[in-house]
C-alpha cells in the first residue's frame, strides 16, 4: 500500500491539472481499490501462519509487477468459490442453516462477536421463500423495488460558491478537512464487523495495522479520499462505484424484502466523515424549516428517544383527560398515528436533489455556514447519484445485475 500510494502521489504531482486526472492515475486508483482481491484473498481453511505466508508471497509478486497473473489467480479462485456455492445451494434449508452456523462460529473465532450476534439475530437474507421460483421471484421483487426513474440531466449545474474563511482560521479549500488524522478518526468511529464491499474492503478491521502509520494515512487521504470528496470516480468503473453489492434482507415474519446497498468502504468512510462536518448545520436547517415538528436529527438512538417522548405525551394526555370533564374529553382526544413510507429510499426522484442544491447554493436566504455545508456535500452527491449505479446481487454462486436510477441507497451514510 505504501508503494502504490507513493506512486499515485507522484502521478498526481506530474499529470493532474485543470483538465482532471490522467488515465494512469485512474488505472492506479482502480488497482488500489482491487488490492484486497489481488493480494489479501486467502482460503478460509488455511491456518493463520499459512495465510500470512500466502499474502507475503502475493505482495512480493505485486511489487514485481506481476499484476496480470495475480488477477488471473483471483478470477480462478472466485470461479471455484462460485461453483462451490452453486453446489451447496442445492442442500436446501438444512444446508443454509449449517452454513449460517459455520459463519457464526468463524466470526466468533475471530472475536468479531458483534458480527456473530448480528448473524444469529437477523432474519437473514431472502433465500427464495417468496414463491416456488426462488431467484426469479427475488429478482422480480428487487427490480420492482428499484424503479427506473430517468436521471434528470437538466438543472444539474449548480451555482459555484466560493468558500469563506473558516471560523478562527484563514481562507482554505473546503476539502482540506480530509486529512490523515481525519481519516483515522472515521476509521476508529466505524463499527466492528462492518460489511465487506465488492472490492474486499471493510471499514474497520482491515485498517487496524495501517492507522498506526500517520504518514501513510496522510498520503492515502490525499491520494484517494480527497479526490473522492471532490467528486472523482474512475470513469471506466463509475457505474460500479456509484452502485454496490446488494443484499436482500428478509422481512420475516412479514412478507417482502428490504434491499440494502453495501457501497464501497471508502465511500462509506468519506460519507460518514462529511456528514459529521455538517451534521449540526443540517439539523438546524431541517428543524427551522419545520418548527412545529419535533425531530431527532443526528441524535444517537433518535428512534428510541422519539418512542419514549410519544409514550410520555400519551401518558400525560391520559392523566389530563381523566381529570377533565366529559366535554373536554370529547373535543380533545390524544391520538398516535404511526406512518411509514413503502420503499422510501428507492422511490424518491433524484430531480429533487438537484433542485435543492441549485436553489440553496444559489442563496435562497441560506446563511454562509449553510451554503458552505451544501457546497461540501455537492460533489460527493453528484458523483454517486448523477449516474446510473450498477448493483450486484449474488445468489447461489451467480451474480445478477440491477440498475440504480432513483432514490438514494439504504446503506449510504448520507442516505
Amino acid at each position: 500500500m505504501r508503494a502504490l500510494t507513493t506512486l499515485v502521489l507522484e502521478v498526481m504531482d506530474r499529470d493532474v491539472d485543470e483538465e482532471g486526472y490522467s488515465a494512469l492515475f485512474e488505472q492506479l486508483y482502480i488497482m488500489m481499490l482491487c488490492l484486497p482481491i489481488l493480494v489479501l484473498r486467502v482460503p478460509c481453511k488455511l491456518s493463520r501462519k499459512q495465510g500470512a505466508a500466502m499474502i507475503l508471497e502475493r505482495c512480493a509478486r505485486f511489487l514485481r509487477g506481476e499484476w496480470a497473473s495475480l488477477y488471473a489467480n483471483a478470477r480462478c479462485e472466485v470461479e471455484r468459490a462460485n461453483t462451490r456455492n452453486r453446489e451447496q445451494d442445492d442442500g436446501g434449508a438444512a444446508g443454509r442453516q449449517r452454513r449460517l452456523l459455520d459463519r457464526v462460529n468463524d466470526e466468533a473465532r475471530k472475536l468479531n462477536l458483534a458480527r456473530a450476534m448480528g448473524l444469529l439475530r437477523s432474519a437473514g437474507r431472502e433465500d427464495g421463500g417468496l414463491a416456488s421460483g426462488p431467484i426469479e421471484e427475488i429478482m422480480k421483487t428487487l427490480e420492482e423495488l428499484h424503479p427506473a426513474h430517468p436521471i434528470c440531466e437538466q438543472g444539474r449545474e449548480v451555482p459555484s460558491f466560493p468558500l469563506q474563511s473558516r471560523p478562527g482560521g484563514d481562507a482554505e479549500d473546503m476539502y482540506d478537512v480530509v486529512t490523515g488524522p481525519w481519516l483515522v478518526r472515521q476509521i476508529r468511529a466505524s463499527k466492528r464487523g462492518g460489511a465487506v464491499d465488492q472490492f474486499g474492503w471493510d471499514t474497520r478491521e482491515m485498517w487496524g495495522p495501517l492507522i498506526e502509520d500517520a504518514d501513510l494515512m496522510q498520503d492515502m487521504s490525499k491520494a484517494f479520499f480527497r479526490p473522492l470528496a471532490e467528486g472523482y470516480l474512475p470513469p471506466s468503473i463509475r457505474n460500479v462505484m456509484a452502485g454496490g453489492r446488494l443484499v436482500a434482507l428478509s422481512k420475516r415474519p412479514k412478507k417482502g424484502i428490504r434491499p440494502i446497498c453495501i457501497g464501497n468502504a471508502w465511500r462509506r468512510l468519506l460519507g460518514r466523515g462529511l456528514l459529521k462536518e455538517v451534521n449540526k448545520t443540517i439539523a438546524d436547517f431541517l428543524q427551522n424549516s419545520n418548527p412545529n415538528v419535533i425531530q431527532f436529527i443526528g441524535t444517537k438512538d433518535g428512534a428510541a428517544n422519539m418512542f419514549h417522548l410519544v409514550a410520555a405525551m400519551e401518558e400525560e394526555a391520559r392523566t389530563l383527560n381523566a381529570q377533565a370533564g366529559p366535554a373536554v374529553q370529547a373535543h380533545g382526544p390524544f391520538v398516535v398515528v404511526a406512518l411509514d413510507a413503502k420503499n422510501a429510499f428507492n422511490s424518491l426522484k433524484r430531480e429533487a436533489i438537484w433542485r435543492f442544491f441549485q436553489t440553496h447554493l444559489g442563496g435562497a436566504g441560506d446563511s454562509v455556514e449553510q451554503r458552505q455545508a451544501w457546497a461540501l456535500l455537492w460533489k460527493y452527491v453528484e458523483a454517486h447519484y448523477g449516474v446510473e449505479g450498477r448493483l450486484r446481487y449474488h445468489h447461489g454462486g451467480v451474480t445478477h445485475f440491477l440498475r440504480s436510477l432513483g432514490g438514494v441507497h439504504q446503506g449510504d451514510p448520507l442516505g
